[in-house]
């Protein structure tokens, strides 16, 4: 993990250019309340890698650090080809961040956008093998446990288009379990009051305040959703959160695309259940009845077939178009 924290920051400000350790700063790529990231250059080899920096006035603040800190501990515990990995972090007076893997390519959020704007579809097959890959990763991170062998109760509670990238040899990413709850310092990540999280793919439950991994569940339930009916789950409009907690189901994809398949509606009705007890139990258990679909349709796809397809999206817009809000994107009339 590299040094341990001691004492307060001191503001630093970054530009390309500029090293922080042997990391060189290409350029930005977002920003948020508590961190910034960039994309760099390992000066050790020259690969490009992401790093996440916690800003310094919020790294001042002993819980803030902590909870950089903790996000860092974590991610560097993962080891699964579906879940980006981690290759460094420092956790210092000075600097706090971590580093991980680039992967050249485009979110789901983003490929939504960009097939609806070129009046394409997502073939069913790419969807659903996505989404088999994602709940393996999921169940990976559910089950995960420390050095002694005691679970972390890990639920990612951010699970969302953005969160899922898609590289351009044909490989899905979970990404950003910076809001994750997990058992590291028998403390919790999330103060009183607050919910973290996109709130148009939050379980109902969620937004009450209450999770587990049947949350994460409902969540990657309706990214299938729509992904396979390029339909908003929650509908186009902006939510009002009090309208949540009546939440009953939403339209059915073959009310919306006639020749949906009725076993693939099925899998996606019980992920999205209201009720977390009649939703799938376990992401393995999701999975399993993904590629029994799969299985049965013939639709699993190689590496390959799946890098072929986000290439040509990545193709279709040469000139970076801006992105509309999530909450306001509808795909379909």
């Amino acid at each position: 993990m590299g040094e341990g924290r001691q004492g307060r920051v001191r503001a630093r400000t970054v530009k390309p250019g500029s090293f922080l350790g042997h990391y060189e700063i290409l350029e930005p790529l977002a920003k948020g309340g508590m961190a910034e990231v960039f994309l760099a250059r390992d000066s050790h080899g020259g690969k490009l890698v992401v790093l996440k920096r916690g800003l310094a006035e919020m790294m001042e603040q002993d819980d803030l650090a902590s909870m950089f800190y903790d996000e860092a501990r974590l991610v560097s515990m993962f080891s699964h080809p579906n879940i980006v990995r981690t290759y460094d972090a420092r956790a210092a007076a000075a600097e706090h961040y971590y580093v991980m893997e680039y992967l050249d390519g485009l979110d789901c959020q983003q490929l939504l956008h960009r097939v609806a704007r070129a009046g394409h579809s997502i073939p069913l097959a790419v969807s659903v093998n996505l989404m088999i890959r994602l709940a393996d990763a999921l169940h990976y991170a559910h089950e995960l446990c420390d050095e002694n062998g005691k679970p972390l109760n890990i639920v990612h509670r951010d699970i969302s288009p953005g969160n899922l990238r898609l590289t351009l040899d044909g490989q899905v990413k979970l990404l950003d379990f910076g809001v994750a709850a997990a058992a590291l310092e028998e403390r919790t990540v999330t103060r009183v009051g607050q919910v973290k999280g996109k709130l148009t793919y939050m379980a109902p439950e969620q937004l009450a305040g209450s999770y587990d991994r049947r949350s994460d569940i409902f969540s990657l339930g309706v990214v299938l959703y729509e992904l396979s009916t390029l339909t908003r789950f929650f509908g186009a409009s902006k939510l009002v959160v009090e309208d949540r907690f009546g939440f009953k189901g939403a339209e059915k994809p073959t009310s919306i695309v006639p020749d949906y398949p009725p076993e693939l509606e099925a899998i996606v009705m019980k992920a999205t259940a209201s009720n977390p007890a009649h939703r799938y139990q376990t992401a393995a258990e999701l999975g399993r009845k993904l590629v029994d679909f799969v299985v049965a349709n013939e639709m699993r796809l190689s590496d390959e077939v799946l890098a072929d397809f986000i290439i040509k999206l990545v193709e279709l817009e040469k000139d970076p178009v801006e992105e509309p809000p999530p909450a306001e994107l509808t795909v379909r009339a």
